[in-house]
């Protein structure tokens, strides 16, 4: 079960967090993706922004976006079906990783069988680069496809980085057809909540693997409940590119803590409101779906 959440706690208006619980002034941060369909809806503010927690209004007390450098996971599926599309993501690597901004920082992963970190965080997008036109296509690719092992070690590479104002995302590059592995997907959800990362996933269809794999385990659930993004495309480089577009724009919301019971799971819901729904009345809102209090 989920035990942790990121305490965020605020002195002389710099916020920093931590993966335990603090006492003082703790506040709750949520990461927030606002697309319309002409893109990600820029330039929203804290009026904006409707947050209820357990069914309850809070008052949102800060809103920024693109102010904190981010932390990115890339986690390429090495199973045996996944060659050609990786090799098409290596191809557009440079453009996709100018996406980015100066402070950023980007790890490499592989999983199939099992997970693989190749690359820690840098913010040298091009030994990134390197890594993933070079290393990982020299990676053997075949076996299984573990895709709720891959987004448990992922939440525990975010969470071993300890305190940190960064905000934390894994994109996961997939067919979405898995196997059971070591770990469960309430046990992935649980690492990536514990870590506060949201989980995005470019998925890239494969009809003939469809077809044979119909009790597949996917990687939709722990996407949305963790509030992240999920793009299926026929072109593995350009929803690459657009995948990292969207996590760059994407929105933190704060407001405080309600008091509660340690461990006590409450829900969470953000929404538009006021001057923004009214001039975006269809825009998709994706944020995570709740948290545990700290013990």
């Amino acid at each position: 079960m989920m035990r942790y959440m990121m305490a965020v706690v605020c002195l002389g208006g710099l916020c920093a967090q931590t993966p335990t619980f603090q006492t003082g002034v703790s506040q709750v941060r949520v990461d927030v993706e606002v697309y319309d369909r002409g893109g990600p809806v820029s330039n929203l503010a804290l009026q904006h922004f409707k947050v209820k927690d357990n069914g309850h209004e809070q008052k949102v007390v800060h809103v920024t976006q693109n102010e904190e450098p981010l932390d990115v996971i890339l986690v390429f599926d090495i199973s045996g079906s996944m060659k050609k599309t990786v090799e098409n993501v290596a191809a557009t690597a440079r453009k996709s990783l100018g996406q980015l901004r100066q402070g950023d920082r980007v790890s490499v992963m592989t999983f199939a069988s099992r997970p693989r970190l190749l690359c820690g965080f840098t913010e040298d997008l091009q030994a990134v680069q390197t890594t993933i036109e070079r290393d990982i296509l020299d990676e053997p690719f075949e076996g299984a496809t573990r895709i709720w092992d891959a987004s448990y070690e992922s939440g525990r590479v975010h969470f071993r980085q300890g305190r940190s104002g960064r905000r934390r995302a894994v994109v996961m590059i997939t067919d979405n057809l898995g196997q059971k592995g070591k770990r469960d997907d309430d046990e992935a959800l649980e690492a990536l909540w514990e870590a506060d990362a949201v989980l995005c996933a470019v998925v890239i269809g494969n009809p003939e693997f469809e077809r044979r794999e119909r009790h597949a385990i996917h990687v939709d659930k722990i996407v949305r409940e963790t509030g992240g993004d999920l793009i299926y495309s026929e072109d593995p480089g350009e929803a690459f590119q657009k995948m990292i577009q969207r996590i760059r724009s994407r929105y933190s919301v704060y407001y405080e803590q309600p008091k509660g019971k340690g461990g006590e799971f409450r829900s969470v819901k953000v929404e538009l409101q006021g001057e923004a729904k009214k001039l975006h009345p269809d825009a998709r809102v994706n944020a995570r779906k709740g948290y545990r209090l700290p013990d």
